[in-house]
């Protein structure tokens, strides 16, 4: 099982991803969140298909899927839930991502 947390930025909320593979072709998806939207997905993402989960022109994509209740396009959610199926199905290795933002000096 591959376990993911994800601390959102400035909403406050964090989630915590839970994938495992159940068979050759279906990996099993547990959200918990403090996010409302997020929570919303859960459901959808219980059970998916391999082939269609980290395919964007496919209907079963994770992203597509999760942004049908996610309202802020902006949410890291979608993307770390991604990185896990990734990671349980072996196509990645585990590493943290960081997104910082960086002060620019006025001109």
């Amino acid at each position: 099982m591959t376990t993911v947390e994800v601390d959102s930025g400035i909403c406050g909320y964090v989630s915590t991803i839970y994938a495992s593979r159940i068979s050759p072709s279906t990996i099993h998806v547990e959200v918990q969140s403090d996010c409302a939207m997020v929570m919303a997905c859960a459901e959808c993402l219980n059970e998916l298909q391999i082939k269609d989960a980290l395919n964007p022109r496919r209907d079963g994509w994770v992203h597509k899927l999760m942004f049908t209740h996610i309202r802020h396009a902006g949410c890291p959610v979608p993307t770390a839930v991604a990185k896990a199926l990734e990671i349980e199905l072996g196509a990645a290795l585990p590493k943290d991502a960081h997104i910082r933002f960086k002060q620019q000096a006025d001109d």
